[in-house]
């Protein structure tokens, strides 16, 4: 299986503090994922071959690890990937969030930085 993998020096946004802030605030936490992960992606293999992947549909794993300075509670931990999900869906590198095309897992560990890692794998079959 071919996978594509790396990170952003942020973490994501948890549901708890999400829903108390007003409408603009999420527009722009999902604008700046979307810079975020375009550069930590490039213009060369990487961003090709997600975006080549989304165009086909092809079904892919999607897995998130957080890396912070507290733990997340095991809901916020999931409900947190929604923000960068919706972001690589808006710049074409995932098809559509659904389960139809992803099977998203979501870890975390404790750790001094702040960063978010993805690996993103084409599943076999491909769709």
């Amino acid at each position: 299986m071919i996978s594509v993998n790396f990170e952003v020096p942020r973490i994501p946004v948890t549901i708890n503090r999400l829903s108390r802030e007003h409408w603009s605030k999420r527009v722009l936490h999902r604008k700046t994922w979307m810079l975020e992960i375009r550069a930590a992606l490039g213009t060369g293999r990487k961003y090709q071959e997600l975006r080549a992947w989304a165009e086909c549909g092809d079904k892919v794993r999607v897995e998130v690890h957080v890396i912070h300075t507290k733990e997340f509670d095991p809901d916020n931990l999931y409900s947190a990937a929604k923000i960068p999900m919706d972001a690589m869906k808006g710049i074409g590198c995932l098809a559509d969030d659904t389960n139809k095309h992803v099977e998203l897992v979501v870890t975390q560990a404790i750790g001094k930085e702040k960063v978010t890692q993805f690996r993103i794998t084409r599943m076999e079959g491909g769709k």
